[in-house]
């Protein structure tokens, strides 16, 4: 079973390989397909254990309905890697590796509850957790230390590097401005800012990407919130969109504005940002400082639900865009940084070799 690899995703969004062709992803989602089919690249023999509806074999990687684990799981793997999932370790199979890969925050309140509920009775079973960012790691190891007795491989997510160089040349437009997230991470607190923003900038135009169909969010408030957007002066609410046509929107922005109230693990839109040269203002929380590397834009202190705060936003977001020689060293750092899927899976192949 010499450089097979099996990954098991145990969330209900069914995708395969050429589901980001067309189709909104997740981060997470994201992350296996591209790491997937990276490693296949690279030799590996790779399968995902997932809710595709569509199964067969996508860029060298073997999709398959994690209906059929069980039963196929009696032979016995390679390298297995759950991604989130902790169940699956209760299951008896026979792996040459198992790794735990980690994508939410530990000290998340979801999270937090499974992980208490499963990790004790399962960390027997888990040889190495392959942790996004630092402050995931040490989130982990101080809400459960006797995770901290096992090994941990340091990995992060990534963008697509193939659009992202087709892209980041594109020509800015100074007052075009991007929200690229979900709605629950600081959406409100920017609208509640933008007619501030938009009274100083009398060019402003806010671009909403992103929504609740990526994780398979109700209805309700958040459908409000879109709703109270799209009322508001040179606000434009675009919804989810595929990969590359949502790269292509955000590559011609001048800024990215993220309020965030999220402790982010190892934030994607960040990373798309950043790469297409387009400087980010946002908080000083979870794994963002690790992300949004000195130069790459602003990241403000304090609580983003609170007056200070939401000043200092308004401040920072009108200097960048009046003081054109900071952006473009901003934008020109932002350049410069390496995000891409390929060097995130030149990691794993030589932790996985080792």
């Amino acid at each position: 079973m010499e450089k097979e690899i099996v990954f098991f995703d145990e969330a209900g969004t069914p995708f395969n390989g050429a589901t980001i062709e067309n189709t909104p992803l997740g981060g997470c989602e994201t992350a296996i397909l591209r790491v997937a089919e990276g490693l296949a690249a690279k030799g590996f023999t790779v399968t995902v254990y997932n809710n595709c509806l569509e199964e067969g074999m996508f860029n060298k990687v073997e999709y398959k309905n994690r209906k059929r684990f069980e039963s196929e799981a009696k032979n016995g793997f390679g390298m297995f890697v759950s991604q989130r999932g902790l169940s699956v370790f209760q299951s008896k199979f026979s792996a040459e590796k198992k790794f735990l890969w980690l994508q939410d925050n530990p000290k998340g309140e979801l999270y937090s509850a499974e992980l208490k509920l499963h990790l004790r009775k399962v960390l027997p079973e888990i040889d190495y957790f392959f942790v996004v960012s630092k402050f995931q790691k040490n989130a982990l190891v101080e809400g459960f230390p006797f995770a901290g007795k096992k090994g941990f491989f340091l990995t992060r997510n990534g963008v697509d590097e193939k659009i992202v160089s087709e892209l980041k040349a594109k020509e800015k437009n100074p007052g075009k401005f991007v929200y690229s997230t979900t709605p629950f991470r600081g959406l409100a607190v920017l609208l509640k800012l933008w007619p501030e923003i938009k009274r100083r900038i009398a060019e402003a135009e806010l671009h909403i990407f992103g929504g609740r169909k990526v994780y398979q969010m109700s209805e309700g408030k958040w459908q409000r919130l879109y709703d109270k957007a799209g009322g508001m002066e040179a606000v434009f609410v675009h919804g989810a969109l595929p990969q590359k046509e949502l790269l292509s929107e955000l590559s011609d922005a001048s800024l990215y504005l993220y309020p965030n109230t999220f402790e982010e693990t190892s934030c994607i839109s960040a990373m798309e940002s950043i790469s297409l040269g387009v400087p980010i203002i946002t908080s000083r929380r979870g794994a963002l400082p690790e992300t949004v590397r000195k130069g790459c834009g602003v990241l403000i202190e304090g609580d983003p639900l609170k007056n200070d705060y939401q000043q200092k936003f308004v401040e920072e977001t009108v200097g960048v865009s009046e003081n054109r020689k900071k952006w473009k060293e901003m934008n020109q750092e932002c350049l410069k940084q390496d995000f891409s899927w390929k060097t995130v899976v030149k990691e794993w192949v030589e932790f996985l070799e080792k």
